[in-house]
């Protein structure tokens, strides 16, 4: 009876453990559920990525279908677009399927939560009440909620994509026979790859992982594997790279080559500036003082940043800096805690991944957003090597404290969120505003200008999607009108509307007065533009 006993309570405890896990991920579910809301394409690349799928979906290629000019292929590698292209097979009615977007998100934001569960448990030995917490406050992070139920961006599918790309790797590393999980991680890497360019560091930190275990077999499936996936298309991209004039007919980033963008001082925005390979040091050193200052606390502490939904930008709130920087050195601290007892595959990606988010000119937090997992591990093990000299046991209550006190600030911010979603419609979350405010001239130009006759606009993919017509961009509507090129190569793709969807351009564009406003929305004054007159004889 006394040896049965423990047993039991250990059982019960466990039974205990599973059950709470059932109800974390089902109150999960229910945060994402309650802020579902009708946006979909305002964060500008979602957009490009439902359009895409479309492409797929109805037997058009991968090309810009948006394009006056057939078959130009863009420089967003082809991984999220074909997975959304699924969901354009089982429901092609647009924007009845937006839903069935987001539902992928969702359903990869509950799968992320379990393997960033079984990481925490198997590969960092965490206790299992923190590693519930762990995958929790993940699942819970306000920036990857933002991007599961009001866009239809990558990062949550990336996030459970490389997250199994963890965990199988870690299983080849174990196993006598690692090369067919090798071969999984390559395909799982190779995916990434296709899903995020900038993943291109996990499978070569995964080759590095097993290479240093002298597991030269697996190492070499892996490479195998992720270049089988990888490969061809880095040859498709190279091979129908779009040409000098398409990328001047449709005048938008989409067209624009990482190789060039690299060299931006900010990115997509050629009007920014190029750099040279001796200002490289500058920007890198730019982009740590940002991760530390701001990234770090954004990936932690949201709430007090909102670097990420655009409903939320503005000056970060008093102290912001101080916590990012306490965030920033207890996952310093936490990563060198996790070097110090055993160096996994995170170990190894997480610098590689770093490097590409110094030298790449995007901000970083965004770059940064899928590792909120890793960060949150670090953040644990920092607090406990902390705690341990202190702490008459092991250290780990206080770190479990922590990221449980992180993820109830996420489910507050969570419930205010709900609260404007669901009430009056002047109190409704801005992003929401901002997205009924940008239809506005886009549902003007679908019942009032002719069928099939192209629009100039900041917002090619999300003006097509709502409108159906042609489009090419405007990314610099400063000028617009005021310049030849932009005359001539709009008479000469028929162009006779621009359709001002910018939110961000608050001064009126110089144009306005040459050309005749057809249209103005209530609030931001977001116009539509007759460019007749570009027709005249100069």
């Amino acid at each position: 009876m006394d040896v049965a006993t423990p047993a039991c309570a250990g059982k019960r405890r466990a039974a205990l453990g599973r059950v709470l896990w059932l109800l974390g991920l089902a109150g999960v579910l229910c945060v994402h559920l309650l802020r579902l809301d009708h946006v979909c394409g305002l964060y500008v690349d979602d957009a490009w990525y439902v359009l895409l799928g479309k492409a797929l979906a109805t037997g058009k290629g991968y090309s810009l279908i948006n394009a006056p000019t057939p078959g130009i292929v863009p420089l967003y590698p082809p991984g999220f677009p074909w997975v959304l292209s699924l969901v354009w097979r089982i429901a092609p009615r647009f924007p009845e399927n937006v839903w069935l977007f987001k539902a992928v998100a969702i359903a990869a934001m509950l799968g992320a939560a379990v393997l960033a569960r079984h990481w925490c448990r198997r590969v960092l030995d965490f206790p299992p009440a923190l590693a519930a917490a762990v995958a929790l406050a993940t699942a819970l992070h306000p920036a990857l909620v933002f991007f599961a139920t009001s866009t239809v961006m990558s990062e949550p599918f990336f996030l459970v994509v490389a997250l199994g790309l963890v965990v199988v790797i870690e299983r080849a590393a174990a196993s006598r026979n690692g090369t067919p999980a090798a071969l999984a991680t390559g395909l799982l890497g190779g995916f990434a790859f296709l899903v995020r360019s900038a993943a291109i560091g996990l499978p070569v930190a995964g080759a590095l992982y097993l290479g240093a275990q002298r597991r030269w077999r697996a190492a070499l499936a892996l490479v195998v594997a992720a270049s089988a996936l990888g490969v061809p298309w880095m040859l498709y991209a190279r091979a129908h790279r779009p040409t000098a004039a398409e990328q001047a007919d449709m005048d938008d980033p989409i067209v624009i080559p990482y190789t060039t963008q690299f060299w931006f001082r900010v990115v997509e925005d050629p009007a920014s500036g190029t750099i040279t390979l001796a200002e490289l040091p500058v920007r890198m050193w730019t982009q740590v003082e940002t991760i530390a200052t701001r990234s770090a606390g954004a990936l932690t502490v949201y709430p007090l940043y909102q670097t990420l939904d655009p409903g939320g930008w503005g000056p970060p709130a008093p102290g912001a800096t101080a916590v990012s920087l306490a965030s920033c050195a207890l996952v310093l601290l936490g990563f060198v805690a996790a070097v110090r007892r055993r160096v996994s595959f995170v170990e190894i990606a997480a610098p590689i991944t770093l490097a590409i988010v110094l030298l790449w000119p995007g901000k970083p937090t965004r770059q940064l957003v899928p590792w909120v997992p890793v960060v949150l591990a670090y953040t644990a093990l920092g607090i406990r090597t902390l705690a341990r000299p202190l702490a008459r046991r092991d250290g780990w209550s206080p770190a479990l404290a922590v990221i449980a006190a992180l993820a109830g600030v996420s489910l507050l911010a969570h419930v205010t969120y709900i609260r404007q979603l669901w009430g009056p419609a002047a109190e409704r979350p801005v992003f929401v505003q901002l997205f009924d405010e940008v239809l506005a001239p886009i549902r003007w130009a679908r019942d009032h200008v002719p069928a099939g006759q192209p629009l100039a606009t900041p917002y090619p993919a999300l003006t097509y999607l709502y409108s159906g017509h042609p489009t090419v961009g405007a990314a610099d509507l400063s000028d617009a009108g005021d310049t030849p090129v932009h005359w001539e190569r709009w008479r000469r793709l028929g162009i006779h509307y621009l359709v001002d969807t910018n939110y961000l351009n608050d001064p009126p564009v110089p144009a306005e007065g040459r050309f005749t406003t057809v249209y103005r929305s209530p609030e931001l004054h977001l116009r539509v533009l007759d460019l007749e007159r570009i027709y005249e004889a100069p």
